[in-house]
């Protein structure tokens, strides 16, 4: 049974560019019941501006990109969010070219890897 909340308050926040979090702090939920509310209704995540805290909404990668390339994506995206907050919160500008950079060089390390053990 799925529990209730105000949905036309989440839909505002939503509306208004909140993220799951800032949604779930309202209406009183965790963030992965406010993702659930928002996958049911086909919306698009928040995309957060680290530095200034705002949020809008952005293209969705889950519609553009191949299934085999979505879990990929979202792992890059995960870390690349707490790597920003790091640097917010240690009062440095985030670095994402530099970010992007050594992913994408772990990320290379990683199908080297795979590839010897084939």
């Amino acid at each position: 049974m799925r529990t209730t909340f105000n949905e036309k308050i989440a839909l505002q926040l939503y509306n208004s560019g909140k993220n799951d979090t800032q949604i779930g702090e309202v209406v009183g939920k965790r963030s992965n019941a406010i993702a659930q509310w928002r996958h049911r209704r086909k919306l698009p995540v928040n995309i957060g501006n680290l530095a200034n805290g705002t949020y809008q909404t952005g293209d969705h990668y889950r519609d553009v990109l191949e299934p085999g390339q979505v879990k990929e994506m979202s792992m890059f995206l995960i870390h690349l969010l707490k790597a920003g907050k790091q640097a917010v919160k240690a009062g440095v500008k985030p670095d994402v070219m530099g970010f992007m950079e050594v992913y994408a060089g772990r990320s290379r390390q990683c199908v080297i890897r795979e590839e010897m053990v084939r």
